[in-house]
């Protein structure tokens, strides 16, 4: 128990205890050079208030990859794609405690992010921009419900019988349709069969419209609460900003059984341990795809003159090595299939319940096979690696960028449309989330 916490403090003042390091995200001189991390704040402090709804700019970019020639591309030719972008987004989060326990020093939360659209920083483009782009709802719609029914031949063909008269393998739609508002699927024509299998699936893509369903890839972002999380919230300890459980369990359920897939790691962009050796990697995790993300100390750096450590995320998080292959077992997905473990990828269905493949901007750090499908690629370590910055003595988050794409795979399916089209892993889109102090801090 902390002496520094007294009963009359209460609770939400021990919680401003640790939480007080945040501060330097706006003080980071002073912080770090007189290293203040014990000072003790009371309920309704700037410096709590802080934690709950963060002012810090947090920007989230998007990037499109046009396709530039789909008609050929269905009768086999090679995609082309350009990239549109950034569409930038103001990021915020608020975070609600519901729970402190005094005696682990732990506090359980939820987080909400909103998304509002920057038209400034987005440099002239607008939400209402048409882009072209893989059909992601026809293609991960008809794995999933092929997948279902694979064995029922009959019925696979009872089902797509309309489905492909009603949509194509390639659309043109607004960006805020794709992203946000949605793209309708029709669910009282011919092809409505298709809607009773959707309906039954839990998946966050999807959504209710009417009679109808709507698909899009971040409506689920502005509307829904994540949580809750524990957090270890002590200071001086090694384990300060980790995630100890995610919605009531300690490890996840979505890979292999028993497995270090399903392990929770490290912070989720909060707090991290104060004065990490270069020797130590630390751990993100990413309640979104289900997984923990290894960044090991890369380089040492300065911020305003404040000694700062760069953490880079592994080469190895999406390498088809056997340590990542429990990512790939509970699919039953063969590994090395261009669905899962071709490096430079993840397979997201058991955490997104549809194949969605995850891989780094542009297929950076990934097999050839990735870049050699799709012509418009230009991987570069500078622009599409993910990092972390720490203040090397207090473990707090100075800037990050972490950046992620999105793909659908392509197999060769009498039912979608696709017989002759290339196999292989299709582009949709790339994301950055950015933290970085204003100049006003």
């Amino acid at each position: 128990m902390y002496t520094l916490c007294p009963p009359t403090v209460g609770i939400f003042g021990c919680l401003a205890l640790v939480l007080g390091v945040i501060s330097s995200l706006y003080v980071i001189p002073t912080i770090e050079n007189s290293y203040l991390l014990h000072a003790v704040y009371q309920n309704g402090s700037f410096l709590l208030n802080e934690f709950l709804k963060p002012e810090v700019k947090t920007v989230f970019k998007i990037y499109f990859f046009d396709v530039t020639n789909s008609e050929e591309v269905k009768k086999g030719e090679k995609p082309i794609v350009r990239e549109i972008g950034p569409y930038v987004y103001n990021e915020f989060k608020f975070r609600t405690i519901i729970n402190y326990t005094e005696t682990s020093d732990t506090f359980d939360f939820f987080e909400k992010t909103q998304l509002f659209f920057n038209a400034e920083e987005s440099g002239g483009r607008s939400e209402n921009d048409f882009v072209t782009v893989i059909n992601s709802a026809l293609i991960t719609i008809g794995n999933n419900i092929e997948d279902q029914i694979k064995h029922q031949t009959s019925k696979v063909d009872d089902v797509f019988e309309h489905f492909l008269d009603d949509y194509d393998l390639f659309i043109k739609a607004r960006v805020r349709d794709v992203l946000f508002d949605g793209i309708v699927i029709n669910c009282s024509n011919e092809s409505g069969l298709v809607c009773l299998y959707l309906k039954t699936e839990q998946t966050e893509f999807l959504r209710p419209f009417g009679n109808d369903l709507k698909f899009s890839i971040f409506n689920h972002i502005n509307v829904s609460e994540n949580g809750p999380f524990k957090i270890q919230i002590r200071n001086n300890d090694n384990k300060r900003g980790h995630i100890l459980a995610y919605q009531g369990r300690k490890t996840l359920n979505n890979w292999s059984l028993k497995h270090k897939c399903n392990e929770i790691k490290g912070s989720n962009l909060i707090i991290f341990p104060p004065s990490m050796s270069s020797t130590q990697v630390i751990y993100t995790f990413f309640s979104e795809f289900c997984r923990s993300i290894a960044f090991p100390f890369d380089s040492y750096s300065k911020i305003r003159d404040v000694p700062a450590s760069v953490y880079v995320m592994s080469r190895e998080t999406f390498d088809s090595s056997r340590k990542n292959s429990c990512f790939c077992k509970a699919s039953g997905i063969k590994r090395g299939s261009l669905s899962c473990n071709v490096k430079g990828t993840m397979n997201l269905k058991n955490c997104k319940n549809m194949a969605i493949i995850l891989s780094h901007p542009h297929f950076y750090l990934g097999d050839d096979v990735l870049l050699n499908y799709v012509q418009g690629l230009s991987p570069e370590k500078k622009i599409h690696e993910s990092f972390i910055t720490l203040g090397a003595r207090s473990g707090i988050i100075l800037n990050y960028a972490v950046r992620f794409q999105f793909n659908v795979p392509i197999k060769r399916n009498k039912h979608l449309g696709t017989t002759n089209m290339r196999e292989g892993i299709f582009p949709v889109l790339w994301t950055e989330e950015i933290q970085e102090l204003d100049e006003k801090f």
